[in-house]
C-alpha cells in the first residue's frame, strides 16, 4: 500500500491516493488516510464518523466489485474547503452501483455508503467504472482553522494549534496539544489520538500543558479516547490550566480521569495501574 502525497503537509485542493489490497492492514490504513483527508477538509466530527464508516464498507465490499484482473482498489481523495470526494475503482460493470449500496459490518451496519454520503455517482474510466463519494460539512468553513494555522476570530488572534505524538520509553503514548481544542480542531485531535492505538499502545498521556481552551467537543474527544482504550488500557491527563481544571470539575470528569501537573507523574500513574 502507498499513499501520495505524504499525509503530513497535505493542503486543501490537493489529492491523496491509496492503493488498497486485501489484508489485515487494509482497514486501519484506509481509515487513517480517509480520516486525515476528512480532517484537512474540516468536516465536523459527525461527518468524520461517516467517512470512517465508508472506509470500512469500501474495504469489506470493494474487492468483490473490482474489474478483473485488478487486485487492488485505487482510492483517490480530493480535498476542498468543507468537502471531501472519495473516488474508487476500477470496478466491474455494475460494480459502482453495487458498491454504493455496500454496508459496514462493525460501524452502523444498517446504513449503506449512499445513505451516509451527501452524493454518490458512477463514472467511466477507460474500460471500467469508478464510484465518486462526496461528503460535505454543510456549513461555511475556515481553511485556516482546518489546517490549524493562525487565524482571526473577531478581534482576537487564535493561538496556533498544533499537536505532537510520540511513544515514550515507558511504552506510553504521549500526545501533546498546543492551542485550542474546540469544534474546529477536535477532529484533528481525534485522529491524532487514534494514532496511539495504531502505534500499539494502550496507555496514553494527554499533555494539555500548552492547551489554552477546551470546549465540550474536546471533552467528547477525550471521553471517546478513554472508551477506546478501556478496559485493558487507560489515559492520564497533564494539565496546569485553572480554567481547564474548572471544566473537568464542573463536568465531573476530574473524578474519572487521572489529572497530574507533570508528564512524569502521569506516566507513573499509568505504570502503577498497568
Amino acid at each position: 500500500m502507498a499513499a501520495t502525497p505524504a499525509d503530513r503537509g497535505l493542503q486543501p485542493g490537493e489529492h491523496m491516493r491509496l492503493m488498497v489490497a486485501e489484508g489485515p492492514l487494509a482497514l486501519p490504513t484506509l481509515s487513517r488516510v480517509i480520516g486525515i483527508a476528512a480532517a484537512r477538509a474540516n468536516l465536523p466530527v459527525n461527518r468524520l464518523e461517516d467517512a470512517l464508516t465508508i472506509a470500512e464498507a469500501l474495504v469489506r465490499s470493494g474487492p468483490t466489485e473490482l474489474a478483473p484482473p485488478e487486485q487492488r482498489l485505487d482510492t483517490s481523495m480530493q480535498i476542498a474547503a468543507g468537502s471531501l470526494t472519495i473516488d474508487v475503482g476500477p470496478l466491474r460493470p455494475g460494480g459502482a452501483a453495487a458498491l454504493a449500496r455496500a454496508r459496514a459490518d462493525d460501524k452502523r451496519p444498517g446504513l449503506s455508503i449512499e445513505d451516509l454520503a451527501d452524493g454518490v455517482h458512477a463514472h467511466d474510466a477507460d474500460s471500467s467504472e469508478r464510484l465518486a463519494i462526496v461528503l460535505t460539512s454543510g456549513t461555511e468553513v475556515s481553511i485556516r482553522a482546518a489546517l490549524g494555522t493562525p487565524g482571526i476570530v473577531g478581534d482576537e488572534r487564535r493561538p496556533e494549534f498544533a499537536f505532537h505524538g510520540s511513544l515514550d520509553a515507558s511504552g506510553a503514548y504521549i500526545l501533546a496539544i498546543r492551542g485550542e481544542i474546540d469544534v474546529s480542531t477536535a477532529s484533528q485531535v481525534k485522529l491524532a489520538a487514534r494514532d496511539a492505538v495504531f502505534a500499539g499502545s494502550d496507555r496514553v498521556v494527554l499533555d494539555l500543558t500548552e492547551t489554552t481552551f477546551l470546549d465540550s467537543t474536546g471533552l467528547g474527544v477525550i471521553i471517546g479516547l478513554a472508551r477506546l482504550l478501556r478496559p485493558d488500557g487507560d489515559i492520564a491527563i497533564v494539565n496546569v490550566s485553572p480554567s481547564i481544571a474548572k471544566t473537568f470539575e464542573i463536568t465531573g470528569l476530574g473524578d474519572i480521569f487521572t489529572v497530574c501537573a507533570r508528564r512524569a507523574d502521569a506516566i507513573a500513574a499509568l505504570d502503577a495501574r498497568a
